[in-house]
């Protein structure tokens, strides 16, 4: 039995993916329309705030998991909270569609939510 070859896919979920969807297909998975998510995103203080927001990692997490959660955009997880928020997506579902694990997941939408509260 050899190694399989594990091909590494970007994310099938993104907000660059997002923001080319037609209006009510944006509207169906985050709740906002695109420019009500844009005003969101610079009411919770923009690229300002939202690239230095601070994640809470476990000591234990691998080095390969950290350079994939710097290949999401700070709008990438606000778009992933909204869709976990408005569809109820569990954290494995989405941890899939954006590759990312579940735990990673967890902390971009506990940290987003508690920035909005």
């Amino acid at each position: 039995m050899g190694e399989e070859n594990v091909v590494e896919t970007g994310p099938f979920l993104s907000y660059s993916k997002g923001k080319w969807m037609c209006e009510d297909d944006f509207r169906f998975v985050t709740g906002l329309s695109q420019e009500d998510f844009e005003v969101l995103y610079e009411f919770l203080g923009g690229d300002e705030v939202c690239e230095h927001l601070k994640y809470e990692n476990d000591s234990k997490t691998p080095a390969k998991e950290m350079s994939k959660l710097s290949r999401h955009t700070p709008r990438d997880r606000l778009f992933m909270t909204l869709v976990r928020i408005r569809r109820g997506v569990p954290l494995r579902d989405l941890g899939f569609l954006v590759n990312l694990s579940e735990g990673a997941v967890s902390r971009f939408c506990y940290t987003w939510i508690r920035l909005m509260r």
